[in-house]
Formats: structure tokens, C-alpha cells, sequence
């Protein structure tokens, strides 16, 4: 008998002599003559077996015999074929489990790059609504409102618009670049690719007076087609700008169309409630409260100062 696996001499001898047990769920695989017999030998985990009888492939039998005789000789091989199955089946398993975490990791990537394209800022990149602490009764209307909107998106019906008002530092940012980032982590599903933006009042009046210029490469109408497709559309800094006629109504059309796409926007001041009303007018604030939109007034100091993290939560100041 000669051998072709790691095996000790005293396991060797056991096996030759029909009284061994393997100790472990592997495949041996010994030379010996033509004509023997298959043996029975015994598995630790699923008892009693035959050996099995085969003949030396041609080509294999070169690289596995070549300083040894071969003629007159067969292959007999030990195996569980129990223990084989098994041995399979956990390594289909774990590469089931590699595959699907490298399709985590690679999708995590791809959902972290999509938030910074949508404007999500470093500082607040990583959070989203279900990870994140409620400091106050506002926050955690406005969070709950967040995952309202989430909902909607995912379900394709029309999403209700959100108000948050208050000093700087009471946590409007986090909430709403938490719900942009909710809404991108639908990408990938069984949903319609949602997609978000955020964009300062005056970063957008820019983008699209930019396109009134003679030698810009852009016209108007793709800009406000662009904003008022959007899943959801976050507008910060609501209120610093003049307030002139011409603002108000690129809002109003920004709004206008988002309203007819019944798309949500989410609205970030530091002004309060009637200010900011004579700001955008009754037209724009017409139609943030539709389909359940709702204003929230964030009361409190400046908690950035004393805001902490722990281990997957974050708190949203």
C-alpha cells in the first residue's frame, strides 16, 4: 500500500489492516493491486463505510506516481462521503458569506460616495436616521418625520416636506443629511434609485443665475429640472439672502415643481416661524404643507459644543 496523503505510519497500519478509524474527514487516497476489494472502515461521526475501488488516471498518475511503479497497481480511496458533503456544504457556505460581505463592504463604499456627491458634509457622512439619538422632543418629532419620508420614498407614494427652524447647533443639519442619507441607502433595492441633493438657498439661486450668462454652457431650464426631480432636496440657509422679488420666485419655481412631482424638500433656517413666512410668502409655504408636511422648531442653545458619540449612535445636535 503506498500512501498519497498526510498520514502516519501507525495510521497507515491501522487503515492496512481493516481495524482503523480515520480521525479526521478526509480523502485518502493509497496504491494497491489490481483486483482487491473494496474495505470497510469506520467514520468517528457517521460510522461504518466501504472503500472505493478505482483505476489511475493517465495523466494525474505522472504527477502523483512518478517514482513509483505503478503497473499491476489501482487506487483505492478512503473517504466519508458524509463527511465530504458536509466538508462542502461549509465551504459553499463560507463563500456565500465572503461573497455577500464583500458585496457589504463594496456597497457601503458606493453609498458613502454617493452621499458625498449628494453634499452630504464629512463631518455629518456615515449617520443615518436609525442611528441616531434624540437630545429633544423637536429632534425626535423631526426624526420620526425623516423616517415618514423615507417610507414614502420607498413605497413611490407622495412624501411630505419638512420645516426645521431654530439656533445654529440644535441638530437640523444631522437630521436632514441622516435623511438624505436613509434615502440613498434604498439604492441597490427593489426601489427606483432614489436620488438627493443639498444645496444652500444661495448656492442654488448661484447655480442657476449662473446659467443666465452668455457664455455658460448650461440654460435654465436642465438646472430646475434637475432640482425638481430630485428624491428629496434639502435647502439650507434659509432666510440669509436679500429676499428680493427675483429669489423668491426661482424658489417658487423650485417648489412649484417639486410640488407637482410630489417630491419632499426639507427647508433649514435659523429664522423664526414669522420671518421666515414673510421670507418665502404664503405660495412656498402653501405647498410645504401639503400631503402632511410639517414645520418644527427646534428650541435650545448651541449643542455642538457638548455633543458626543458612542459606539453606533449619534447624537443629533
Amino acid at each position: 500500500m503506498s500512501k498519497f496523503a498526510f498520514m502516519t505510519n501507525e495510521q497507515i497500519k491501522a487503515l492496512e489492516s481493516g481495524e482503523g478509524i480515520k480521525p479526521e474527514s478526509r480523502s485518502v487516497t493509497v496504491l494497491v493491486a489490481e483486483g482487491s476489494h473494496p474495505r470497510e472502515v469506520a467514520c468517528q461521526t457517521h460510522g461504518p463505510y466501504l472503500t472505493r475501488i478505482q483505476g489511475i488516471d493517465p495523466l494525474m498518475g505522472r504527477f502523483r506516481y512518478r517514482d513509483q511503479n505503478t503497473r499491476g497497481m489501482v487506487e483505492e480511496v478512503d473517504c466519508c462521503e458524509a463527511c465530504a458533503d458536509a466538508a462542502r456544504q461549509k465551504a459553499s457556505k463560507l463563500d456565500r458569506e465572503h461573497r455577500d460581505e464583500v458585496q457589504r463592504q463594496r456597497a457601503g463604499r458606493n453609498w458613502l460616495t454617493r452621499c458625498q456627491h449628494a453634499g452630504i458634509s464629512e463631518r455629518e457622512l456615515g449617520w443615518t436616521l436609525g442611528g441616531l439619538v434624540a437630545r429633544s422632543p423637536e429632534q425626535q418629532k423631526a426624526i420620526d418625520h425623516g423616517q415618514i419620508i423615507i417610507k414614502a420614498i420607498k413605497e413611490g407614494t407622495p412624501a411630505p416636506s419638512l420645516v426645521m427652524l431654530g439656533k445654529p447647533g440644535t441638530g437640523k443639519s444631522l437630521i436632514a443629511s441622516a435623511t438624505m442619507a436613509s434615502a440613498l441607502a434604498l439604492e441597490g433595492e427593489k426601489y427606483n434609485h432614489p436620488t438627493a441633493g443639498y444645496t444652500t438657498a444661495s448656492g442654488m439661486f448661484r447655480q442657476i443665475r449662473a446659467t443666465w450668462d452668455r457664455k455658460s454652457e448650461k440654460s435654465e431650464g436642465p438646472v430646475l429640472d434637475y432640482l425638481t426631480s430630485l428624491d428629496l432636496l434639502v435647502i439650507d440657509e434659509m432666510g440669509v439672502q436679500a429676499g428680493s422679488e427675483n429669489e423668491m420666485q426661482l424658489m417658487f419655481e423650485v417648489l412649484d415643481g417639486r410640488h407637482r412631482n410630489m417630491k419632499p424638500t426639507i427647508f433649514l433656517s435659523n429664522l423664526p416661524m414669522a420671518e421666515l413666512s414673510l421670507y418665502l410668502g404664503e405660495r412656498v409655504l402653501s405647498r410645504l404643507r401639503q400631503d402632511g408636511g410639517k414645520v418644527i422648531a427646534f428650541n435650545g442653545d448651541d449643542q455642538r459644543s457638548t455633543a458626543k458619540v458612542t459606539a453606533g449612535e449619534g447624537s443629533a445636535a
